[in-house]
C-alpha cells in the first residue's frame, strides 16, 4: 500500500478544518505570490502549517 500527500485532498482537509469550528486564512509573501503558511484560528487557539494536510492533522491533536 502507499500513502502520499497530493493536492487533490487539500479540499478535503479544508473542509474537514472548517466543519471543527476553525477560520481558515493563509500567510502570504510580501509580493502575494507564494503561500507562506496555512493557519487555522477557533477562540484563543492558533494552527499553522505548510499545507492543509498538516493544517488537519495539527487540528486533529487538539
Amino acid at each position: 500500500m502507499n500513502v502520499a500527500e497530493a493536492m487533490n485532498t487539500y479540499n478535503i482537509a479544508l473542509y474537514t478544518i472548517k466543519n471543527k469550528g476553525f477560520d481558515i486564512t493563509l500567510e502570504l509573501s510580501e509580493d502575494k505570490e507564494e503561500i507562506i503558511s496555512w493557519v487555522a484560528r477557533k477562540g484563543e487557539i492558533t494552527v499553522s502549517a505548510h499545507t492543509p494536510l498538516a493544517l488537519l492533522a495539527l487540528t486533529f491533536s487538539l
